[in-house]
């Protein structure tokens, strides 16, 4: 789409690649299914492809709130209960843009008592987020096109989708 950056380069370039970087760490060939989309894509045709329920989402993208919200939203309503999120860059990291998206999101999460979390605030910080009940994650407004960044994270969604983890 116009205004949109690149998505991506190197091992994320190519489907391939980014399934043979999986193999090379001891995940079964057929377990990971790369998709070279942006989120609003990616999502829009989960159900289309028929993918399973997700029980371990890893979410690595925007840095603005909107599209954190956006992506946890949309992992939400396909996350099977008990199930977990990460959040990358969550230690109040801001973007070009200046804000600190993906904290903000963190810390809504974090004030609802159904929502378990455990932040490791090393570099740009790591949250793990899990959920018992289903929860609401406000979306703000739209950005301007020129904040849309790629989501690194949508192959490691569709690949951890098909494991299931006992709580």
């Amino acid at each position: 789409a116009s205004g949109r950056p690149d998505l991506g380069s190197g091992t994320w370039a190519d489907s391939d690649a980014g399934t043979d970087r999986f193999a090379c760490l001891g995940v079964a060939p057929g377990t990971v299914k790369h998709f070279k989309e942006y989120d609003d894509e990616f999502f829009a045709r989960y159900e289309q492809r028929k993918l399973p329920q997700i029980d371990l989402a890893v979410i690595d993208g925007a840095h603005d709130e909107y599209h954190a919200a956006f992506d946890l939203a949309e992992v939400l309503r396909r996350l099977r209960l008990p199930g977990f999120v990460v959040m990358h860059d969550s230690a109040h990291f801001a973007n070009r843009t200046g804000q600190y998206g993906v904290a903000a999101v963190v810390d809504r999460c974090a004030s609802q008592p159904s929502v378990e979390v455990l932040n490791l605030p090393g570099n740009a910080g790591l949250t793990l987020l899990r959920f018992s009940q289903r929860v609401g994650v406000p979306v703000n407004t739209l950005p301007p096109a020129s904040v849309f960044w790629p989501v690194a994270a949508v192959a490691a969604v569709a690949f951890l989708a098909g494991w299931r983890l006992t709580p």
